[in-house]
């Protein structure tokens, strides 16, 4: 494949990443805002080890949470969750109102943090575009 194709195709791609990431953040960031916080306990947190083709190592962590709405208890999978979370826990969750089985860890700042991420993310995809077109002429 031509190398000039290569590079305008990594650009979009870290154009689409970053606004992705700057959408997750500004949904995250609405759900800090609008989702009641409620009190909830760690009932498991799994561990996944895989290892790539090259050696690498990476974890998955699912963390599971219980915790009441309405008199009604809920043992659930957590988004957003902090890793370093243990069984037993306890931590402050918000739940999506319409559907309190939907529940998340997260916080306006992690919304933040995404946000400043895409935006840099998709710069630099802009920025490679803009050079491949100027040095393409």
């Amino acid at each position: 494949m031509n190398n000039r194709l290569v590079k305008i195709a990594v650009s979009v791609i870290a154009v689409l990443g970053g606004i992705l990431f700057i959408v997750l953040g500004f949904v995250g960031i609405s759900q800090a805002k609008n989702f009641p916080e409620v009190d909830a306990v760690v009932t498991s947190v799994e561990r996944e080890s895989t290892v790539d083709s090259d050696g690498t190592t990476s974890e998955t962590v699912t963390v599971f949470v219980e915790y009441t709405v309405d008199g009604k208890e809920y043992n659930e999978k957590l988004d957003d969750a902090n890793s370093n979370v243990k069984e037993g826990d306890r931590i402050s969750v918000r739940y999506n109102p319409e559907k309190p089985d939907k529940v998340t860890a997260t916080t306006k700042t992690a919304g933040i943090v995404r946000i400043v991420f895409g935006i840099v993310i998709a710069l630099a995809g802009i920025a490679s575009l803009v050079l491949l077109i100027i040095r393409g002429r």
